[in-house]
């Protein structure tokens, strides 16, 4: 690459050749006038930034919260308030026996944390794709029996730590999901 190759009219497309950055360098005596400069800047940017600042203040505009909706066959909605390893155990294993009892592979899956959705749990089940099966694992609840009443692709579980508390529950729980994926197949 010669000299000309590297006069460009931004010089952040040359970054790609230097792999820990392009730093600026100042000469010996133009720093004072470098930090001079940059306070000025940063001062005028702040005076710039207040009015729109106070604008959005004015409006009451609420931020659209981030809804997490992964492109998957199953998703897992799990209230877990005691200890159980049902990321790594409890749930991918109920899903390799589905896989299995289906002969059809091991049904895609995601495991999401109620507590960390921004939005109420009836307004996610609404905005998830008709085609995708919802297993809520939480305290069996009126609500959650409401809204396995309205759809069909809905499993209400008790929570993990629940399940694993004895024998007749993780049998009960297992004749439940695989009722529900044995019927809902397809």
């Amino acid at each position: 690459m010669g000299k000309e190759d590297l006069i460009v009219d931004n010089p952040l497309l040359l970054t790609s050749l230097y792999n820990t950055g392009v730093f600026f360098i100042p000469e010996q005596g133009n720093t004072e006038k470098l930090v001079q400069e940059s306070e000025s800047d940063k001062s005028e940017e702040k005076t710039n930034l207040e009015p729109a600042a106070i604008e959005l203040n004015n409006e009451t505009t609420v931020p659209e919260p981030k809804i997490f909706i992964p492109d998957t066959d199953v998703i897992h909605l799990v209230d877990e308030l005691g200890t159980s390893p049902y990321r790594t155990e409890t749930i991918p294993n109920a899903m390799n026996a589905i896989g299995k009892l289906l002969n059809a592979g091991i049904p895609r899956f995601e495991i999401i944390d109620i507590d960390k959705l921004e939005i109420p749990l009836e307004e996610y089940v609404q905005k998830v794709p008709p085609h995708t099966k919802l297993v809520i694992w939480s305290s069996e609840t009126l609500e959650n029996g409401e809204l396995k009443e309205q759809s069909q692709r809905i499993l209400s579980l008790s929570m993990p730590s629940e399940m694993l508390s004895s024998q007749e529950k993780k049998a009960d729980h297992w004749n439940r999901i695989k009722s529900f994926f044995l019927t809902n197949d397809g």
